[in-house]
């Protein structure tokens, strides 16, 4: 979950960071550079639903877990 807040959070994000930035100092377009200020902003709402969906799952199958265990008869 954390990857998905911070740009050195994964290896993925990091060679996708390192892309960018090739690719903004190839073309000389500074919109194609992906900040650490620019992956907060839309990395920071992926992670909360991440986490809400995670925390709600896990809520779900501890209020349901004795329904999901008992074998069908």
């Amino acid at each position: 979950m954390g990857g998905n807040g911070a740009h050195l959070g994964s290896t993925a994000n990091i060679f996708i960071v390192t892309l960018s930035e090739r690719l903004a100092k190839e073309t000389g377009e500074d919109s194609y550079r992906i900040t650490p200020g620019l992956w907060f902003r839309k990395g920071t709402p992926a992670m909360l639903i991440t986490l809400i969906t995670l925390i709600t799952s896990s809520i779900i199958m501890w209020l349901f877990f004795d329904f999901f265990e008992s074998p069908i008869h």
